[in-house]
């Protein structure tokens, strides 16, 4: 038998990037939310666009910058916007009520 290695390298996240995460999660999810609220700027989709990009950019963050030392790439950008997607088109049946489980 042959002896095969991955070229495919996917970085742990460790404790300071899982509390970063968190974090910045709880941040954008529910503080600034509410923060906006209190101001009396009630509009739905930017509660949505909040949610969503603190929580991909905190994650490519701990991916690219503290868990390896990679920087600012292509990979990280791709991260990026594939997590705000997900995380915004999530945040949206949640806002909007429109999912009840």
């Amino acid at each position: 038998m042959k002896n095969v290695q991955s070229n495919i390298s996917i970085p742990r996240i460790g404790y300071k990037s899982s509390f970063l995460i968190a974090l910045s999660t709880l941040l954008g999810s529910v503080v600034i939310p509410l923060m906006l609220k209190k101001v009396g700027i009630t509009w739905t989709f930017i509660h949505v666009l909040i949610s969503g990009l603190f929580p991909a950019f905190t994650t490519s963050y701990c991916i690219y910058f503290i868990e390896s030392d990679k920087g600012y790439s292509k990979k990280f950008w791709q991260v990026f916007i594939a997590l705000f997607a997900i995380i915004s088109f999530i945040s949206y049946f949640w806002m909007y009520n429109i999912l009840m489980i």
